[in-house]
């Protein structure tokens, strides 16, 4: 009996020590399977239900709370907090977000596609690969918040992304031009200052007088984007694929344009500001 009890252990040791050397080998895959995520905190209707009674006296707060994968689309979130708010994979498309309070949130894969994000707090949120398409930024904060391979194509960010990381982001087709036709907004704009941006895709995206200081673009692809009066000083161009894109009166003292593509091609190249301090090959 003595033998059997010690075969059998022998047995859950060796399978044991095969399930962790599994795990190991394949990035913890075999742990996710057999994990099970935690439920929600609330449904969406208890939610829904939160909102239409609260209002800015009596806010909703969701801090902390996990509200995960629950379908709240079209939902009005202005009387609400979502500090810390566990979002990951929730449906928050074409949903009021404005001048809500989403500091340090995890957004990860969520979907704000069509959100109203105007006056939005998102600092140090976590957006990794949320999408945000079309979605409407007017003077919202993304400093220190993570965008990576996050999908803000055709979106309107006229926001701060400042020591935001948005590498491999899709900002393809984005507006974040001035509106200099309207005089008291004419100096809100879109801030990237040492946002990373490496890989990012910001094809025919339209930054005009927005602020690029030292920020990284290493890799970016800038095809046809419009950097007209962009305040760019320091800001790497390492490897960035700049064809056809628009730089006239963009100030690009110290900036790094080593290994860009398509230099040559660049439409007023000729007419920046502080060229003579910028590098090329």
């Amino acid at each position: 009996m003595g033998n059997l009890r010690r075969r059998r252990k022998k047995s859950r040791n060796s399978g044991r020590a095969l399930l962790f050397f599994l795990i190991a080998l394949n990035g913890g895959a075999h742990l996710l399977l057999t994990t099970k995520a935690p439920a929600a905190d609330l449904s969406a209707g208890a939610v829904a239900g939160l909102l239409e009674t609260a209002d800015r006296t009596r806010p909703a707060d969701f801090s902390g709370k996990n509200l995960s994968k629950l379908d709240l689309r079209g939902l009005d979130f202005r009387a609400a907090i979502l500090r810390r708010t566990d979002l990951r994979g929730s449906n928050l498309s074409k949903a009021d977000l404005r001048g809500v309070t989403l500091e340090g949130a995890n957004l990860s894969w969520a979907d704000l596609s069509g959100a109203n994000l105007g006056l939005t707090n998102f600092r140090r949120a976590t957006l990794v690969g949320a999408s945000l398409r079309g979605s409407r930024a007017y003077a919202a904060f993304f400093g220190e918040a993570n965008l990576k391979d996050a999908d803000l194509s055709g979106a309107h960010l006229i926001a701060d992304f400042a020591y935001a990381n948005l590498e491999g982001a899709n900002l393809s087709g984005c507006y974040m031009a001035v509106d200099m036709t309207n005089q008291p907004l004419r100096f809100i704009r879109v801030y990237f200052t040492k946002a990373n941006l490496r890989g990012a895709n910001l094809t025919r995206a339209d930054l005009s007088r927005g602020v690029l200081e030292f920020a990284d673009l290493t890799g970016a692809n800038l095809t046809e984007a419009n950097l007209m009066a962009v305040e760019a000083a320091g800001a790497r161009f390492n490897k960035a694929n700049l064809t056809y894109s628009f730089f006239r009166d963009a100030d690009i003292e110290n900036a790094v344009f080593t290994g860009a593509i398509g230099v040559e091609s660049i439409i007023d190249l000729d007419q920046t500001l502080n060229r003579r301090f910028a590098h090329f090959d």
